[in-house]
């Protein structure tokens, strides 16, 4: 088949793109009107890294996904591989946190924020805001994931949770004091 296509994208195995690379490689598969499985296999090993190749011959059993794997078997290791499914209140915090970089125009940093805001759910109001910020700021790491493990819908609920995991590990601390030691 003597076919002229457009420039393949190419996946390197950032989970991060994986949603727009998949949007990319659809439209070409589309307008090269391909249908036969065996060629969409093919045209999806040559539009991915070395290292997603060895993903998905790792996921499959060390069969030779050339040959021995079908095209839709191949996009659902690739699905199940690199779709994430984000942390809500990281990717709010991830939205609020952002910066114009030096050298980044505002067209890419609009483009930045629409692709980040794209992993949020909304509408969300002031509260829920707030329980972001405080979850998301908490300065102690182990408390902070601890936080943001659960989608608080108001600061409330997080305060309490953040003063009770301060409470165990000060008690944790007083406590390991009294141990002997091994």
């Amino acid at each position: 088949m003597n076919l002229l296509l457009p420039a393949l994208p190419q996946f390197n195995g950032n989970d991060e793109d994986f949603p727009s690379w998949l949007a990319q490689f659809s439209a070409a598969l589309h307008y090269s009107k391909v249908e036969k499985s065996e060629e969409k296999r093919n045209l999806l090993l040559m539009c991915i890294s070395q290292r997603v190749g060895c993903t998905l011959i790792s996921v499959c059993k060390q069969k030779n996904v050339a040959t021995e794997v079908d095209f839709d078997e191949l996009m659902l290791q690739l699905t199940l591989n690199y779709r994430t499914t984000p942390i809500q209140l990281a990717e709010y915090n991830r939205l609020f946190s952002l910066r114009q970089q030096p050298g980044q125009s505002a067209r890419e940093f609009a483009s930045q924020i629409g692709h980040i805001a794209g992993y949020c759910q909304f509408p969300i109001d002031l509260k829920r805001v707030q329980a972001i910020v405080f979850s998301m700021g908490f300065w102690d790491d182990n408390i902070c994931a601890q936080l943001i493990q659960r989608d608080h819908k108001s600061m409330e609920p997080a305060l309490q949770l953040a003063r009770q995991l301060e409470s165990i590990g000060i008690e944790m601390k007083r406590t390991s004091g009294n141990r002997p030691a091994n």
